[in-house]
């Protein structure tokens, strides 16, 4: 019924740069950078201006190549450039919302998930806006969607994991539809003792259907077809919040102070990073959803990659002179003349 593959979220700025998997670090309050490929640690702290983020949960890319970013406690969703800085706050507690997780971006659209707002037993809500935060609206309230997390981007629609109590009708993975209709039943109904409990990220498998990242027990990594056919499901180290499939066919996923590399072949893990704090150490680390990006390259005014800062990228940077994107060089928010006067200092050879 439903179909999705790798390609169709494989975003990349203009330019080429590095392929990486973002993940929010909550409680240190950075952002991490992954090898889309291998899952090797690129960078600790891709976002400069972190002071703009407080319990980040997850970021994705826009289609100008900047990170939006979703933040629980400051219930946020804000802007920043493929360099890192701050530019806006797209939207907060003035247009409503009081918490803000999974997201996603559909037509030059951007939706967040709001688990449940007071108690477990008031649905959940999902919200729109446009891209630069505008036409704010509530998409999607029903008590079929007690307490949504993650959320996809499908044909037709989206896939949404539903985090409720299974007595209220969550643990589920919920098909919604573009106009906003949860279909029923459920894409796949969990009773949170025999399959997953607690879901949280849902990412897309390779060849068609999904994984989905159970936190709490039987905590582990689940396998669907596009039809909602149970798969493959591998019992994990640490509980996952995160999910992705790496380049290399293995599993990236993340669960409290740790992210680990699962084989599919076996079962066997590796692991990334663990960061437990304690003496002599960053805080504790809380890491969060994955999602593809691609960093910018080394030579930030070359941004049609040719190895030259040239002609070919003084047409780009002009094309998009006083907005947002890529050719934004110094990360300032808007294409402008400080940004032409770094790349005719860069003329010339990388």
């Amino acid at each position: 019924m439903i179909a999705t593959t790798l390609a169709t979220f494989a975003l990349a700025l203009p330019g080429g740069g590095t392929p990486v998997l973002l993940c929010p670090d909550s409680l240190r309050q950075t952002v991490w950078a992954f090898d889309a490929t291998t899952g090797a640690i690129v960078s600790q702290n891709v976002i400069v201006d972190t002071a703009f983020l407080d319990q980040p949960i997850q970021v994705v890319s826009s289609p100008t190549g900047t990170m939006i970013v979703t933040d629980e406690v400051d219930a946020t969703v804000r802007e920043f450039s493929a360099q890192g800085v701050f530019i806006r706050e797209l939207c907060g507690p003035a247009q409503g919302l009081t918490r803000a997780y999974g997201c996603c971006v559909k037509n030059d659209k951007i939706y967040v998930t709001e688990p449940f707002v007071t108690t477990l037993s008031e649905p959940g809500r999902i919200w729109r806006m446009n891209l630069d935060g505008s036409g704010f609206e509530l998409f999607l309230q029903s008590p079929l969607m007690r307490n949504p997390r993650g959320i996809i981007a499908v044909p037709g629609g989206f896939m949404v994991a539903d985090s409720g109590e299974a007595a209220l009708g969550g643990e589920d993975l919920e098909f919604v539809s573009d106009a906003g209709v949860v279909q029923s039943p459920p894409f796949f109904d969990s009773d949170g003792l025999s399959y997953f409990d607690f879901p949280q990220q849902i990412a897309p498998a390779a060849g068609g259907g999904f994984w989905v990242a159970g936190f709490s027990d039987p905590r582990g990594l689940w396998n669907l077809s596009a039809t909602g056919q149970l798969g493959n499901f591998y019992p994990t180290f640490t509980s996952p919040r995160g999910v992705w499939t790496l380049g290399n066919g293995k599993l990236l996923y993340t669960g409290g102070t740790r992210v680990q590399m699962l084989d599919p072949i076996g079962g066997a893990e590796v692991e990334i990073v663990n960061n437990p704090g304690g003496a002599g150490n960053p805080p504790v680390s809380s890491f969060r959803f994955l999602t593809p990006f691609t960093l910018p390259p080394a030579c930030p005014a070359d941004l049609d990659g040719n190895g030259l800062v040239d002609g070919g990228d003084l047409g780009l940077l002009l094309s998009g002179w006083g907005a947002s994107g890529p050719a934004d060089i110094d990360g300032s928010g808007a294409v402008d003349g400080s940004d032409l006067g770094v790349m005719l200092s860069a003329w010339g050879s990388c």
